[in-house]
This record gives structure tokens, sequence and C-alpha cells, in this order.
């Protein structure tokens, strides 16, 4: 039987989080300075594929995204919460404010 692939946004529709949150997740797990805790039950592969490379996941690698979102404290004080931050987008105009403080 052929295995059955889910894209990014099927992936993502299936637990309820943003494709953008998904990237997060891989960023922060792949980083090179983030600090894994030993619990952390890990992210399965993907591929890519097609023009654009769009990620895909084998179907049953969901149940092992279900359980590191299961696993991942909320909160700006979680494991992700200073690397989120970082990579957040600051306006121009708020960039512009602190540089004149």
């Amino acid at each position: 039987m052929q295995e059955k692939w889910l894209s990014v946004n099927k992936v993502a529709q299936e637990l309820d989080v943003s494709p953008l949150t998904i990237s997060n997740w891989y960023g922060w797990y792949n980083a090179e300075d983030s600090e894994i805790p030993e619990d952390c039950p890990g992210l399965p592969p993907f591929i890519r594929r097609g023009r654009g490379g769009k990620r895909m996941w084998k179907e049953e690698d969901v149940e092992q995204l279900k359980a590191f979102q299961a696993w991942i404290p909320r909160g700006n004080k979680g494991v992700m919460g200073n690397w989120n931050y970082r990579r957040k987008r600051i306006p121009r105009a708020e960039w512009e404010k602190r540089s004149k403080k």
C-alpha cells in the first residue's frame, strides 16, 4: 500500500495551528543555540516536493507532531518563548521610536 503524504497546510489544519507555527517549531528544534530538554518528544522528518519545495509529512507522523504540540510549555517563559521573541517582526515605526530614546 502506498504511503499517504500530507502538506504543511493539511498538517496545520489537523493540529489546529498555522503553517508558520510548524515552521517555528522546526526552527527552534533545529537551531544551534536551542537547549532541547530531555523530555522533548522530537519532531518527525519531512520532505520537500514540487517546484516550490512544499513540506510534506507521512500521515503517521501527525501523531508525533501532536505529541510535540502537547509537550510544548505555554507562554513567553516557555522553552520557545525567547526564540520566538527574537524572530518576531517589529514595525519600522517602533524601531524609530527605540532609536530616539
